[in-house]
């Protein structure tokens, strides 16, 4: 019959030896296992690690299961660990983001096509700070004010009148929210300096001044309409 070690025995033990690997190892390197007499695991963490490992990459679905009921139970956790994590291993996650880059180029590819298509606002967003960035202009232009301007100038083309359902019909995407003033001149994108226009009159006015494309009379329809807010 087994006989398990006493406390006392158990205090006065500096080693233990693995039951798998058969080598004696500090108590350091075993787990804690508090239905165990001794307190501790009988495999040490090496032997019990290779064995996980081993048993993850030989059921994968058992283990993203048992991740994703995790996941589920604590989402709390995962968010503050995902938080921490990318604190503290920044350099470790830039090199191993472009060694992903260089390894799966079509894979990357195909994921900025698939998040082009479902993020368009967003891109919108990051083409618009990438503009003002090069033209070395502070501009901060939110989603609720472009949702703002939308609204004020009715979902219209400020020139032509055409309708944001026109546009996407057409051409498939919506009315742009664009500068009044323009940015290569200084002028950043707020909401008294935001109007709404479709692809064709848009490229009409370009980076030009309102002066060079329009008569006064509309110029004077459109600034007094931003400058009552509306």
């Amino acid at each position: 019959m087994r006989r398990f070690p006493r406390l006392t025995e158990v205090m006065d033990m500096e080693e233990k030896k693995c039951t798998k690997c058969g080598v004696a190892k500090p108590l350091a390197d075993f787990s804690k296992n508090r239905s165990r007499k001794d307190g501790l695991e009988v495999w040490c963490r090496l032997c019990k690690g290779e064995a996980n490992a081993e048993y993850q990459k030989a059921h994968p679905e058992v283990n993203r299961a048992k991740v994703a009921r995790y996941q589920k139970r604590h989402p709390e956790r995962v968010r503050e660990s995902g938080r921490l994590y990318r604190e503290t291993h920044r350099e470790a996650r830039r090199v191993a983001y472009a060694k992903w880059v260089r390894d799966y180029p079509e894979v990357k590819k195909a994921a900025e096509v698939r998040w082009v298509k479902t993020h368009p606002e967003a891109r919108k967003a990051i083409n618009r700070a990438r503009r003002a960035r090069k033209a070395a202009v502070e501009e901060s232009f939110s989603a609720e004010e472009e949702q703002f301007i939308r609204e004020c100038w009715g979902n219209r083309c400020v020139v032509c009148g055409k309708t944001n359902e026109e546009e996407m019909a057409e051409i498939g995407r919506s009315l742009a929210v664009d500068h009044w003033l323009p940015l290569c001149k200084g002028y950043a994108l707020t909401p008294s300096n935001a109007v709404l226009m479709c692809l064709s009159c848009n490229a009409k006015k370009g980076p030009k001044m309102p002066s060079e494309v329009y008569d006064a009379g509309f110029i004077g329809m459109v600034e007094t309409k931003m400058e009552r807010g509306f």
